[in-house]
């Protein structure tokens, strides 16, 4: 094996080991700004239980008070998740329209 085929064999690892650490650091950041603080503040028990659309919307708007957890939808212009309605959008184009 030549000098350069070792170089290029070396630099090809240094690449995929690079790229491996970006896709991981993009995840995990994906998977922090998929959830609203507002939303992972309370009780387990006070947020929705099956996952709804509005979770990972940017659209969405998510408050809470001493009472119930609720979600306002920006673009539908309306409570679109409540802890004391059983309305519950699992599926939305919401997110597309960013």
């Amino acid at each position: 094996m030549s000098m350069q085929d070792e170089t290029d064999m070396v630099m090809e690892e240094a690449l995929l080991a690079t790229m491996e650490l970006l896709n991981r650091e993009s995840e995990e950041s994906r998977a922090k700004q998929e959830q609203s603080p507002t939303l992972a503040a309370p009780d387990t028990a006070r947020r929705p239980k099956i996952k709804t659309a509005c979770k990972t919307c940017p659209n969405s708007m998510w408050f809470s008070s001493p009472e119930e957890v609720k979600c306002y939808c920006r673009i539908m212009h309306m409570i679109s998740w409540s802890g004391k309605d059983s309305n519950l959008i699992t599926m939305c184009d919401g997110n597309f329209l960013g």
